[in-house]
């Protein structure tokens, strides 16, 4: 429970005894975002499945290909702490058996993929129909090697490289998972990842991107004294909570997390059609109290986003919440990022949706998304990036965790979403795709050859996610569904389960 409070508050932790491995090659530093939080302690697994049957020598070989380009070779290296305690990259000076630019492990079943007791429950689209299924951890073996180590200690003191990749192949499908820490990028730099591999797989080496960024931090004068546009206040700056109020926050977050023990995750499919239907119910929602305005726009996300949240809120009683989103910086510090190039790196900062008690007490989900769309476009601006920035760097400085703000009472619910990525798009392993004569496809292929019909991904371990964190994969391009994860308790499930259960019966009767 201290490691997991360590984690998920961003106390700055040891790597552990310093590795007895010897000491060479090249070092690249970790960045500031991926030092902090949840970010800098988790690791993180992606996990795709393709209705072919691809070559694993073949992704081997290309990925360790990738891994020998440029500063593309940090991914190969092996996590340190330097002489002042900083957490370092430390890259073979070559790749040998004895210090491989990845950990590989490929599992062989000579059956379908629906035919392995196992595999035939993966988590899939459901139709016309929402559905709640079993989460990641039941699926874990797909990821990693059975003897696979939840600590990130285990990369300070081995010689474990930082990319792990693994291949699990049946007659009519392949699942390949990549595992690292999440230090190393957010989703879309593993996008990017992605298609480099696809790249280099390909036999186009000379088209691979430029990484960018390796040596130097892209964003390390950003919430600096030099950043002129950092020293205006932050939009949420007078709600930070600090001193006492945050001795507060943690005791509640911490009692909470050791008396409701019943968390597990699971996967949520949302049919485009519940997602239709979130929409006119938040329109009329709105619409019924004046809050509706001819070019207000609500994303998918800010509906999923508030829909799963009102079902965590419908669970717990009435007071303050805190969604907490994340968005990605990229896009949005003008000036800062060289194109032409990839950064792989966490370039991700929070927005927070404040809700309080008395709003908790009538809240529809109409009126969460609108709230999560607010705070959006309030939070989420180049300038405001600066100001955040800043408000971080001195909390982490000052105090050594990451800061929060709203009610010290509140209640927090985590959102990621990922579609923004479209890790799904990214890979092309069609070079891979094996055929055989007279059978060229696996008879449950819809999609082009080699394409990602889809993935999860996840942080592996055990209490490695806070409870009450829902991820959005994206949009599938070809029903228009979302796939979700989520880490929730048994009756937040059980109240889904109820919803999806009326849906079904009232699509039964219409």
């Amino acid at each position: 429970m201290l490691q997991f409070f360590k984690r998920l508050f961003g106390l700055k932790q040891g790597g552990g005894d310093r590795s007895r491995h010897v000491e060479t090659g090249h070092v690249f530093p970790v960045h500031f975002i991926d030092r902090g939080g949840l970010i800098g302690t988790s690791i993180m697994s992606y996990t795709l499945r393709f209705n072919d049957v691809l070559d694993p020598e073949k992704l081997h070989s290309s990925l360790v290909e990738l891994l020998k380009i440029g500063d593309w070779k940090k991914l190969g290296g092996r996590l340190r702490r330097n002489e002042s305690g900083d957490i370092v990259i430390r890259v073979p000076e070559t790749y040998d058996p004895e210090h491989p630019a990845v950990r590989y492990s490929h599992v062989q079943f000579d059956i379908g993929i629906e035919e392995h007791p196992l595999a035939c429950r993966l988590p899939k689209q459901t139709g016309p129909y929402p559905s709640a299924q079993e989460g990641y951890l039941s699926f874990r073996s797909f990821s990693v090697p059975e003897d696979w180590r939840d600590e990130l200690k285990h990369y300070y003191t081995s010689d474990k490289p930082l990319i792990s990749l693994r291949v699990v192949s049946f007659t009519d499908a392949t699942l390949v998972a990549i595992t690292s820490p999440h230090l190393v990028c957010d989703a879309i730099a593993m996008a990017d990842l992605l298609k480099a591999w696809s790249i280099v797989l390909a036999g186009r080496i000379d088209c691979v991107p430029t990484l960018l960024g390796a040596s130097r931090d892209v964003i390390e004068s950003v919430g600096t004294s030099s950043d002129k546009e950092a020293g205006n206040p932050y939009f949420l700056e007078h709600r930070q909570i600090k001193g006492f109020s945050l001795l507060v926050f943690i005791v509640r977050f911490v009692w909470d997390v050791l008396i409701r023990r019943n968390v597990r995750p699971g996967t949520i499919y949302l049919p485009a059609s519940f997602v239709r239907k979130l929409r006119q119910e938040a329109q009329e929602q709105l619409a019924a109290k004046a809050q509706i305005v001819s070019d207000l726009f609500l994303s998918d996300g800010d509906l999923i986003t508030a829909w799963g949240s009102h079902m965590v809120l419908s669970c717990s009683p009435r007071k303050p919440a805190i969604i907490c989103n994340v968005f990605e910086l990229r896009s949005r510090l003008d000036g800062v990022f060289s194109p032409g190039g990839t950064y792989l790196q966490n370039l991700v900062l929070p927005v927070f949706s404040l809700l309080s008690a008395e709003e908790m007490a009538t809240m529809s989900v109409g009126h969460i998304a609108l709230k999560i769309r607010q705070a959006i476009v309030e939070q989420a601006t180049g300038a405001q990036a600066r100001r955040l920035m800043r408000v971080m760097r001195a909390a982490i400085a000052s105090t050594g965790l990451m800061p929060l703000f709203g009610d010290s009472a509140s209640q927090v619910i985590a959102w990621s979403n990922w579609s923004k990525a479209r890790i799904q798009k990214s890979v092309n392993f069609s070079p891979a795709v094996i055929t055989t004569q007279g059978d060229p496809r696996p008879v449950n292929s819809t999609s082009p050859p080699g394409t990602c019909v889809w993935y999860w991904g996840a942080a592996i371990g055990k209490n490695n996610t806070p409870p009450n964190a829902f991820m959005i994969y994206g949009r599938d391009d070809l029903d228009g569904g979302y796939l979700l994860s989520a880490q929730l308790h048994s009756e937040t499930w059980d109240l889904i389960e109820t919803e999806f259960s009326q849906y079904r019966a009232t699509c039964c009767s219409t």
